[in-house]
């Protein structure tokens, strides 16, 4: 079964369009004279309809067959997740986002060896980052995800301790991304000791439509994950 995407726009359209649309006009049941100055107010069911990224979603991607599949090259990864991910153009790094409406996963959990070798690399820099600048843990997650993820579905997943720790993210657009994301390039700021789930993972998108390397069996070898 093949879900049918919504008709979406990317996420640079969606800045654009934002920059240009800074109020909704409310429609009270009073009438006003057209002279008269209306007050503005967003209404709630009036939003951006954004991509549904549906990044671990099997039944979101048809399986292409070999003859049509491209090898995941870093080339190829780099053309894809920043600037065709999960085949929206303009849309980039999926994984590294929280959506506040259509939430499907947080960003860990990281583990506490890898915290210290994103703490030395900083440090190599010159710069005193802490544990706190680097992670959200279990009880201020579940804050954040009662207030900036309310209306999500699978907000439950802030109340799940073995989630913890998470990235820690930033306010991009209209979602939140990771902090380590560059707002402009969209490169990770901490590429070369990013997490474990960051530099083995693989979304849907990419193995229903590519062959990969892997680092475990016959790490030399292109082969299809799914």
């Amino acid at each position: 079964m093949k879900i049918i995407p919504k008709k979406s726009l990317s996420i640079d359209e969606m800045m654009e369009l934002d920059k240009d649309q800074k109020k909704v006009v409310n429609h009270n049941n009073d009438k006003k004279t057209a002279n008269s100055i209306e007050k503005t107010e967003p209404v709630a069911n009036q939003k951006y309809n954004l991509p549904v990224l549906n990044i671990n979603h099997t039944q979101e991607w048809q399986t292409k067959p070999l003859s049509e599949r491209k090898h995941f090259t870093d080339e190829i990864a780099m053309q894809t997740c920043l600037g065709n991910c999960c085949g929206v153009e303009g849309l980039k790094g999926a994984c590294c986002h929280l959506d506040p409406i259509d939430l499907e996963h947080v960003l860990g959990p990281v583990s506490e060896e890898c915290i210290k070798d994103i703490v030395k690399f900083f440090r190599k820099k010159g710069l005193n980052y802490s544990r706190q600048d680097i992670v959200i843990d279990y009880e201020e997650g579940k804050i954040i995800g009662d207030t900036l993820f309310k209306d999500a579905p699978n907000n439950q997943i802030f109340h799940e301790p073995k989630a913890y720790p998470i990235l820690r993210f930033q306010a991009l657009g209209p979602r939140y991304s990771c902090k380590f994301m560059n707002p402009q390039t969209y490169k990770c700021q901490i590429y070369e000791v990013r997490p474990k789930m960051c530099s083995t993972y693989y979304c849907n998108y990419i193995t229903t439509n590519f062959l990969v390397k892997t680092k475990t069996a016959h790490p030399n070898r292109w082969r299809k994950l799914r």
